[in-house]
């Protein structure tokens, strides 16, 4: 019998992130999965720029990533072969500044998880493929779990393995047995709608750095990829069969003559579809939520825990956070550093965050892919005149691309993350943490905020505050002293962030203030204790300070 801290079951972009983050938090792990190679075939096309900015905490993933990406494409919306509405989605556009990244990002989910695995690797991780789960018991001190070996023909061997480990989380899909195991139910339904889908190559008329969004009495997606191949989706009527969760509807099979029938209704001027298409499928979709993400040992996450509408390119990026969320928690337990029951609060968070994301994503497919006759009128009447006026003003835009990009998700109501109650600023605990430019006081290198927050540890920024109540680098050590509760455990990486009036010494400059600014410490000093994962754990002014620390004497 083998034996590991958390065995990991799928290798799915959920599953290598979490291997990712349990090799950041140096936690010895097992990863499983049963296919021997990665699908050649994509749903998932998207990174949006908070999974950026989280896979930057890594040494070399963002540089591997960004030469394969298309990046800014603008949103085209046409209706009844009749431009309606044209946006850019450029954070300048949209007025969000405070990320380094400028997404959404455009690659193949196969070309994700080949940077996830190859990073991985640089770690010394790796993925054991053709290893299939095939039964799951937990009891009061680990989880055994029997798992048989896959041929490459398809058939399974006749000897099983034992794995015993403390935990275990299921990032193996809709139809986890993960998730089964537990009794987790997965509660929701299927949307009216069908889809097909294909990647093809394409000629015709319309802007190919656009991402074209085609409306009448039906819709169309019309993605541009790499080399002129597109993704296209198409709506269609709704299958009878409930056969799959998610997954290739069993009707018949469809064909490239029904895209380009759909093209002749729904575009202006002749569309050329190359044939063969590089991938063609029909697939039904549905709308679950685990009621929770967590039974004792057993953990789910990604789509095993939630599945929506491809609206907006939620869903991978939203399985990435659950992973980032739930790995620094579960090395945190068992390094000890928290008690077992710190682990509810990644159902907590999250939990609530796929509450959020099934909401947004469903008001989004139903104004695309609706079939209402009355609701169609009032949709293809109506948007052209409307979307220009809602999109007008920048805090509209800002507002519509933080959820999109996931910029907006934030966990206010999670009971570890906490606000002093002196501080009045913009940010709250369990806000995400701002980024902005700073200057690195040894070497004068200008970069970026995130590039301090990496690693396995949380990070306390000091902020010296701006005008004649502002403190030195030094007068800022000197405030936090040595006295906080758990100073000799490698948890905490300590920065100081130094406004104009301190500049020099051994602060880390704030260009402009800009930083002083979104923290909201404009006239006195403050701190901000950010978490593993980027987001705010505690946010107060100076002398709140030993709010903080009394707080950590409570931590569980």
């Amino acid at each position: 019998m083998r034996s590991t801290a958390v065995l990991i079951v799928g290798a799915g972009p959920t599953g290598l992130t979490l291997a990712l983050e349990l090799s950041l938090q140096n936690i010895p792990f097992i990863l499983i999965e049963p296919l021997f190679t990665q699908s050649p075939n994509s749903r998932a096309l998207v990174l949006h720029t908070r999974s950026m900015e989280l896979f930057s905490r890594h040494s070399s993933l963002v540089s591997n990533l960004l030469p394969l990406c298309k990046q800014n494409l603008g949103l085209s919306f046409h209706i009844n072969k009749k431009h309606a509405f044209e946006m850019d989605l450029s954070r300048e556009n949209m007025g969000v500044l405070d990320t380094e990244y400028s997404g959404p990002y455009f690659l193949s989910q196969s070309e994700t998880e080949s940077c996830l695995e190859k990073q991985l690797e640089e770690y010394g991780g790796r993925v054991e493929r053709g290893t299939k789960a095939m039964s799951i018991v937990q009891d009061h001190s680990g989880v055994t779990v029997r798992v048989k070996q896959i041929r490459q023909d398809g058939y399974e061997e006749s000897d099983e393995e034992e794995i015993r480990c403390q935990y275990i989380v299921g990032c193996d899909g809709a139809h986890s047995m993960v998730r089964k195991s537990a009794d987790l139910k997965f509660e929701g339904s299927a949307y009216q709608s069908d889809f097909l889908l294909a990647d093809v190559k394409l000629d015709w008329e319309y802007a190919s750095d656009r991402l074209t969004l085609l409306m009448g009495n039906e819709f169309m997606m019309c993605l541009p990829l790499k080399d002129g191949v597109y993704r296209l989706v198409l709506s269609i009527p709704n299958s009878k069969k409930e056969d799959s969760i998610y997954g290739e509807a069993k009707d018949d099979a469809p064909t490239l003559k029904q895209f380009e029938q759909a093209f002749e209704r729904l575009a202006k001027g002749e569309v050329q579809l190359e044939d063969p298409p590089i991938w063609i499928t029909r697939f039904k979709l549905h709308h679950r939520l685990a009621d929770s993400f967590r039974n004792g040992r057993i953990f789910v996450a990604g789509d095993a825990a939630h599945i929506h509408s491809p609206a907006g390119g939620q869903g991978m990026n939203t399985g990435i956070q659950d992973a980032i969320n739930l790995g620094w928690k579960l090395g945190a337990v068992l390094r000890n550093e928290r008690k077992e029951s710190f682990l509810d609060s990644y159902t907590i968070e999250r939990r609530r965050v796929g509450i959020n994301l099934l909401k947004g994503t469903d008001r989004v497919f139903e104004f695309m892919a609706t079939t209402n006759p009355v609701y169609l009128y009032l949709r293809n009447t109506l948007f052209p005149w409307m979307a220009p006026i809602a999109f007008k003003k920048g805090e509209n835009r800002a507002r519509r691309y933080r959820f999109i990009s996931q910029l907006g998700i934030r966990y206010r109501h999670s009971s570890i993350c906490r606000t002093a109650s002196a501080y009045y600023g913009p940010r709250r605990g369990g806000d995400r943490a701002p980024d902005g430019k700073i200057v690195l006081p040894d070497t004068q290198e200008r970069t970026n905020l995130y590039s301090l927050l990496k690693g396995a540890t949380h990070h306390l920024l000091l902020f010296s505050g701006m005008g004649r109540r502002a403190m030195d680098a030094q007068e800022l050590l000197e405030t936090v002293g040595t006295d906080f509760p758990e100073k000799e455990q490698n948890w905490l990486t300590v920065h100081r962030i130094v406004s104009e009036e301190k500049k020099g010494g051994e602060g880390i400059y704030d260009e402009a203030g800009i930083l002083h600014e979104r923290y909201g410490f404009g006239s006195e000093p403050g701190y901000v204790c950010i978490r593993p994962d980027a987001y705010i754990e505690y946010i107060g002014t100076m002398n709140g300070l030993a709010e903080w620390k009394a707080s950590l004497l409570l931590r569980g």
